[in-house]
């Protein structure tokens, strides 16, 4: 049997896969991460609803890195409660 006139609430949770190096070099990975960032950061601005995670600590040790002015963009979400950083590994890896 199939309910009607249920009402509830969906949510909706931004979110990008990167391979740190399955097709491309470190390097390639960094420059993507950071341009997915920048991506995320002017979609916030334009959408004030919207959030977004992310896993893989290492993205963000680059980010800051490589990108310090975006790493500080990137955790002011995070005190925003806009940007969550989730799951528990250093770099998410396939189960094989």
């Amino acid at each position: 049997m199939v309910a009607r006139n249920v009402k509830g609430t969906c949510y909706f949770l931004g979110h990008s896969h990167l391979d740190a190096a399955w097709l491309w070099s470190f390097n390639e990975t960094k420059k993507v991460f950071h341009e997915t960032c920048e991506t995320i950061l002017e979609l916030m601005e334009k959408h004030k609803r919207f959030c977004f995670c992310q896993s893989s600590a290492q993205y963000y040790k680059w980010l800051e890195e490589t990108h310090p002015e975006t790493f500080q963009k990137v955790k002011k979400k995070v005190k925003e409660g806009r940007w969550e950083s989730v799951g528990g590994t250093w770099v998410a890896r396939a189960q094989r």
